[in-house]
């Protein structure tokens, strides 16, 4: 069976990594014996030992956000570009004209 990382077990609870390591530092979630987390039973302490009126509303998981391409100097690919002024020995855009150029 494939060891679940905190990360993972993280997703599956619908929490911060840095919570599951704070509740395992609290002893409010345990490992297997052999280092492992049995989601299941994970998730079945998490709930035991969590107080509902303490907790936040989840949150809606957005995409995160995606620069058009030529914005911003990204390319295609998604990696930066040099200007095209810069390219062909021109001096460098000021700021204001960059932010022109970015709306």
């Amino acid at each position: 069976m494939a060891r679940t990382s905190n990360r993972e077990l993280a997703r599956q609870l619908g929490v911060s990594e840095t919570a599951v390591r704070g509740a395992e530092r609290a002893g409010r979630i345990t490992r297997e014996a052999d280092g492992a987390w049995d989601p299941g039973k994970v998730k079945a302490a998490w709930a035991d030992n969590t107080d509902q009126v303490q907790q936040r509303p989840p949150r809606e998981r957005t995409d995160p956000v995606r620069h058009k391409p030529g914005v911003l100097g990204l390319t295609e690919t998604g990696s930066f570009s040099s200007h095209s002024s810069l390219a062909a020995g021109g001096a460098s855009p000021s700021s204001s004209e960059m932010r022109r150029e970015g709306s």
